[in-house]
Formats: C-alpha cells, structure tokens, sequence
C-alpha cells in the first residue's frame, strides 16, 4: 500500500490538506484502485472492512492481530476509570466494612484461584474468598449496578468482571502476590449489562454477552483492549458463551429457550460473526444452562425437562433419556463437563442438576445409543450419587460446581456453598462453607436493649446478627465501625 500511494502523491496526499476534493470526482479511480488507505486502520474492528481480500492476506491480517504483541502501558496504581456519584448516604461519610450473603441463584459464579481461595461476585463488589479462614477481600464496583459475570483466565492468575450500567467496562485484573492489580479496560461492549464471559482455551481471546436491550456477543483481544467482532447473540437472556476446545473460531451460547452455533468465518468482506439456531423440531423448546462439546463436534446440553440433548450441527440427533422413560434429572441441567478423557473408552460425561442428583455416562453409549423413530434414545448412568445438604437435610439445589483434584465446591441454590468431597461410595463427605439468605429480604428489625438485628428472607431462613461498636473519633466527623458475626 505505501508503495502504490508514493507513485501518485498530488493525488493522494496534496488534496485533503487544505481543500479536498469531492467524494463524486476522485483523482484517477480506475488507474489507482487500492485509493483508501484511511480504511485498513480500522484493523481494530474486522467487521468493519468492505474491501475484498484474498485468504492470505486475510490469514495474515488475523495472525498479526491475535500475535503476542502487548500493550507497553499500564494503569497506574488507584486509577478509576469512573466514579459512582453520591447517593442518600455520601461516600465521604460512609465506608464498606462487610458484605453479608450473596446470590445464591447466580450462575456461573465461582473459580478457584488457588487451592484455598475462590473468586465470587457478590452485590456490588467482586470478592476473593478463603475457603479455610473465611476472610474475604472486598473490591468495589465503579458502576452501580453491581456485577454481572466474572470469568478466569484458564491458564494465568487474570480474571476478567464485567459490570452493570450505563455502558459498563470489562476490567481485567491480575492476582500477583496476593494483590489484585488493575491490567486492562474493555470499553463499550453492551449498553446496560453483562451476563456472561468466557476466555479462549489459548487465552488470547475473551468472548463477552450483553444482557438486554441490545445481547451483544463481542470477542475481544483482551491484552490490547479492542473489539475483533461484534453481533447480536439473541432476542433473550444468555446463560453461558463458551469457545470450542476443539475447534478454532467456533463459539456456542446457550440461554432461554435456546442454543447457538457460532463461527468466526472468513468472507469475500473479511471476518465474521456467523451464528446458527439450533432447532428443536418436535422437541419442546427449554432453557439451557449447560453442555460439552465431543470431540467430533457434536454437542450435548441438558434441559430443564431434565434430559439430555444430542446436537449434530443445527439439529436434534438425539433426545436421551434413562430407561422406560425416566427422565436423567428433576429440572435443570446446571453443570456438565468431563472425566477420563484421556481413554475414549473411558470418557464419561458429568451432569449436575436441581434435584441434586451427579450422573456419570459413558461417551461411547451415548455417541453409539439406538435411536426410534422420533430420535429418543435411552441411556442408563454409570453411577450415580445424591448430595444432601447437613444442614437442612435436603438434597443440595446445583446451581454452579467447581472442582479441584480432592474436593469440590456447589452452590446450593438454597442458600449455601458446600464443599463435597468426592469418593467410591454413593455418599459423598459434604461441609457448609458459608450460609445465607438465598431469596429477597423481606424483614429487618433492631432487638431492644441489645446491639443486634434480625433478618428474615423470602426463603424463611433467619439470621441474628451480633453488633460489637467501636468508636474512633476524626477532626470533623465521629465515625461508627460495625463488625457482624453470626450467633
């Protein structure tokens, strides 16, 4: 390009100085035909591009985008790239001293940092929690609206936290040395809210889903705080977005009442955002939190009817279900993921659902199940085992799992966070790491004559909670510290 515009420079350069020409009469467009410099840089944004390439170029383009170069800046430590504005109680006068509870029916909201702690978004704040002290570190929102997904890097200490508000960011941080640091802001991916975020297996990517109005599936070069593609994942809330572990530029994104097969696909315009519905047929339609990809491509995802659903490309392959009709779970399918993979006739596929029931199957009795005429299949489980909380006695509602080699971590929908681990017998050692309101709270009142409240949540569960006041006295203010213990 630098060589074809230095043979007509009055043309290409002697113009726009002072007084450019008009778009209708440009100098010489048959003779010169790449006239449009300007355009290549918006590299940033491929989507963008309305010259055609041919597939080198285009491979080429892609691989110095996606390369390893970085950014030489960094945010220098304290920045805030927005403020939240004073409301009834002004920050001035006020500070954040405990969290109590959190979101006991928020997917997709638990990664282990380390073997001892875990990252969680609760409220308005992101926290970093250990599982063996109970110590929380605290980080507040820059947005009001509080925190909508949270995802890990798979390979590094980097976690991305994506907002809720007026245009919110995406903030990367890096967990170094027991500090969280700020390394990266994406900007302008949704209008109100993010739902979900998935980093690439390689982790030079970051996919992220808007929530309403506008869904926006973006993926990011993160590292580089720029938007590769942008398109319109659904009409609907999104669940989960997932990269293929198998499949270079493929995507899946699953919510209510919905599947969608995406792939960044190379065209005669340059590279797309190309997404695909899968088609239930004469399956009723069902939200979809959950599913693994095999590793010929098909994918398997629960459903809220509690079976599960076979897809080859678009379609249904198969509608799986145990034995004499018996469905595989009671409600949704919240969790799925594998085990063995590394002997195919050993792969089996985990599932993880409301009822609190964890099923094991064999990958090759499902790839190779009988089929009837209206593509329902029937699989028995390999094993299967019922995680019943210690605490109320009642089978653990499966909202999110996490796992690490010895033991787990469930969110009890209920209002728990259970630490179970796992063994050969068909009943698992669970422990209650933390317990809370899982539903609205609907009451709040002082106990006279003592420093202590009571609080009742829609769900019935109580909580008493103990105040220990200390005073400390500033030159302009006196300020009152509260620290809460259950009792």
């Amino acid at each position: 390009m630098e060589t074809e515009s230095k043979e007509n420079p009055p043309p290409a350069e002697e113009p726009p100085q002072e007084n450019p020409p008009p778009e209708s009469s440009p100098p010489e467009p048959e003779a010169n035909p790449p006239q449009e410099p300007p355009k290549e840089e918006k590299k940033d944004n491929i989507e963008t591009e309305t010259h055609p390439h041919n597939e080198e170029e285009e491979e080429e383009e892609f691989a110095d985008m996606m390369g390893p170069k970085k950014p030489n800046f960094e945010y220098p430590e304290g920045y805030k790239e927005k403020e939240i504005k004073d409301v009834d109680l002004p920050n001035k006068l006020s500070q954040l001293y405990e969290i109590l509870g959190q979101d006991a029916q928020k997917r997709y909201n638990c990664y282990f940092l380390n073997e001892k702690e875990i990252l969680m978004a609760v409220a308005n704040t992101f926290q970093i929690f250990n599982i063996e002290t109970k110590e929380r570190k605290i980080f507040p929102s820059t947005e009001v609206g509080g925190i909508g997904a949270i995802a890990k890097h798979p390979s590094e200490l980097t976690f991305a936290v994506g907002e809720c508000g007026y245009f919110p960011n995406i903030y990367i941080y890096k967990y170094i040395d027991n500090n969280v640091k700020l390394y990266r802001i994406l900007r302008k991916g949704t209008e109100q809210a993010y739902s979900a975020l998935s980093f690439y297996t390689k982790g030079d990517m970051l996919a992220s889903v808007g929530s309403e109005p506008d869904y926006n599936l973006v993926i990011w070069n993160w590292k580089r705080e720029t938007i590769i593609l942008k398109a319109k994942a659904f009409s609907q809330e999104i669940f989960r977005v997932s990269f293929s572990d198998n499949f270079e530029g493929k995507l899946i994104t699953c919510g209510m009442g919905h599947i969608r097969f995406w792939e960044m696909a190379t065209t005669f315009t340059g590279l797309k955002l190309q997404g695909e519905l899968g088609k239930f047929g004469q399956i009723d339609l069902s939200d979809i939190s959950s599913f693994v990809e095999f590793p010929d491509g098909k994918v398997l995802c629960g459903t809220e009817h509690g079976t599960l659903l076979l897809w080859e490309g678009i379609f249904v392959k198969a509608n799986l279900s145990e034995p004499e009709g018996k469905k595989c779970h009671t409600g949704l399918v919240e969790h799925m993921s594998w085990e063995d993979v590394d002997d195919i006739n050993k792969m089996k596929v985990m599932t993880a659902a409301h009822d609190g029931y964890i099923k094991w199957w064999n990958y090759l009795d499902i790839e190779n199940v009988v089929l009837d005429d209206n593509s329902n299949g029937f699989i028995t489980p390999l094993r299967t085992v019922l995680l019943i909380n210690p605490d109320n006695k009642r089978p653990i509602k499966i909202i999110s799992l996490v796992k690490r080699e010895d033991f787990w971590l469930v969110q009890d929908g209920n209002g728990y966070l259970a630490k179970v681990i796992p063994n050969q017998s068909d009943k698992f050692d669970i422990e209650i790491i933390s317990s809370f309101i899982s539903a609205s709270i609907n009451r709040t009142a002082f106990i006279p004559n003592e420093p202590s409240i009571i609080s009742q949540g829609a769900d019935k569960k109580n909580f008493y909670m103990f105040f220990r006041f200390e005073y400390e006295i500033f030159p302009t203010k006196n300020f009152i510290r509260r620290s809460f213990s259950f009792k």
